[in-house]
């Protein structure tokens, strides 16, 4: 169980990370970069920006979306449906990569 926990945890922060970038892209067309982490690690960098007791609400909730989207794909994936659902994908996923193994091997020569 110990590892299910961080698993769930580890792929919370991944999504955090992409979707924070992705935000900060879309404000100030960069991404996260020395500054950006330098500004949240420093305290009293992100107060600085002006955020307000809603935008901290905001990023709360967000972050309890994603943990709680985490959780529920965690048991779809455990559950019988998601483990009938993964063999399919599987085979599925074993016809498109020989089908591409043998075509980039037609190319080749």
């Amino acid at each position: 169980k110990l590892l299910f926990c961080i698993a769930i945890g580890l792929f919370t922060l991944i999504q955090l990370f992409i979707f924070t970038d992705k935000q900060i892209f879309k404000l100030y067309h960069f991404h996260i970069n020395g500054f950006v982490w330098n500004l949240i690690i420093t305290p009293g960098g992100i107060e600085s920006m002006g955020n307000s007791s809603s935008t901290i609400l905001s990023t709360v909730k967000i972050i309890a979306g994603f943990i709680g989207l985490q959780i529920a794909l965690f048991f779809i994936a455990m559950s019988e449906i998601g483990q009938k659902i993964s063999f399919a994908m599987q085979k599925i996923q074993f016809k498109k990569a020989f089908v591409g193994f043998i075509i980039r091997n037609t190319l080749a020569f």
